[in-house]
C-alpha cells in the first residue's frame, strides 16, 4: 500500500530541538492518520519520527516547565499549547543534560551520550510505542562494512538481507534498539565503532540519508507527496550555538521550530495533510 504523504526527517544534532518544534505544530494541527502519512527518519530524525507517531503528551515536570517558561520570557512568536506533543520529551532531554552536567564543559557528550539517549527513550516512549508506529514509521541506518543505507520498517513484512538478517522492528524493545543504531556516531556515543541491530553492524543513518532507495525495506514507497523537514536556513543561529549551548537556547530552538512551522503552513508546505476537525 502506498503512503499518500511521506514526512522525511534527516538528522542534525542540536537541530533536533528545532525539528521537534516543527513536528509539534504539525501533530497539534493535522491528523496524520487520516492523511495516510508515513514518517521516515535517520539519526535524530528517527527519534522525531517515533515520537511524532507516538504523539506523547505527558506534561513536563513542573520545575522544568517553570524554568523553560522563564527562559522564553519576551518571546513574541507562535507558541505551542501546554502539553503539546514532544514538549515533554524536549523538557526531559534537557533535564538529563543538566543532571549529568552536559552544559558545563565542551565535548562532555563524548562516550556518555549513548546510555543517556537510551535512558531517555525508555522513559519517554509509551508502553504501546511499537503498535503506534507499526506501518507508519521507518528508521534508517547505515550498515558496515560497505556503508550501505538501509531503511528498517516498524512492523510490516520482514525483509531478508544477504546475511539473513531480518530487517524489521517487531516490538518496543526492537524499536529502541533500532533507534540507538540509527543515532550511533562512531566512537562518540559510547566509545564503540558500531552498534548492533540484530546481525547488522550499524552507524548513524544520516550519513547517507538521501541515498537510500525509496522502496528499500519500506512498505509505503512512491508517495504522492513528500514533506522534508530539513534544518532552518539561518546560519547566524548556528554560529551562536557554536559559542556555547544553554538550556534556554535549546528551548528557543524548539519554539522557533514551532513558529517556523506556522509560516510553512501559510506557504502551503503542509497542504497535503488533513487538518484536524
Amino acid at each position: 500500500m502506498e503512503a499518500a504523504v511521506r514526512i522525511s526527517l534527516p538528522g542534525g544534532g542540536l537541530y533536533w530541538y528545532w525539528q521537534a518544534g516543527v513536528l509539534s505544530y504539525i501533530v497539534e494541527h493535522y491528523d496524520l492518520g487520516s492523511s495516510g502519512c508515513h514518517i521516515e527518519g535517520a539519526s535524530a530524525g528517527a527519534l522525531s519520527a517515533v515520537l511524532t507517531a507516538c504523539a506523547t503528551e505527558a506534561s513536563p515536570q513542573r520545575e522544568s516547565r517553570r524554568r523553560d517558561d522563564e527562559s522564553m520570557s519576551g518571546y513574541q512568536g507562535a507558541a505551542p499549547r501546554d502539553g503539546c506533543p514532544l514538549l515533554s520529551a524536549v523538557g526531559r532531554a534537557l533535564d538529563i543534560a543538566e543532571e549529568n552536567a552536559l552544559f558545563d564543559k565542551p565535548f562532555s557528550l563524548a562516550g556518555v551520550w549513548g546510555p543517556l539517549v537510551r535512558q531517555w527513550l525508555e522513559q519517554m516512549l509509551p508502553y504501546d510505542a511499537f503498535h503506534r508506529c507499526a506501518g507508519r514509521v521507518s528508521i534508517q541506518v547505515v550498515r558496515l562494512p560497505w556503508l550501505q543505507p538501509t531503511r528498517i520498517p516498524v512492523g510490516g513484512r520482514k525483509h531478508e538481507d544477504a546475511h539473513e538478517a531480518a530487517l524489521s522492528v517487531g516490538s518496543r524493545g526492537d524499536l529502541v534498539d533500532a533507534l540507538m543504531a540509527s543515532v550511533h556516531i562512531p566512537f562518540f556515543l559510547d566509545g564503540r565503532l558500531w552498534c548492533r541491530y540484530g546481525k547488522l553492524r550499524c552507524i548513524d543513518g544520516t550519513f547517507t540519508f538521501r541515498r537510500c532507495p525509496e522502496s528499500q525495506s519500506d512498505p509505503s514507497s512512491s508517495p504522492a507527496h513528500k514533506i522534508e523537514i530539513d534544518r532552518p536556513p539561518e546560519q547566524a543561529m548556528w554560529q551562536t550555538l557554536r559559542a556555547g549551548v544553554t538550556r534556554g537556547q535549546l528551548m528557543q530552538l524548539f519554539h522557533k521550530g514551532y513558529g517556523d512551522a506556522s509560516r510553512m503552513r501559510s506557504e502551503g508546505r503542509f497542504d497535503a495533510l488533513a487538518l484536524k476537525s
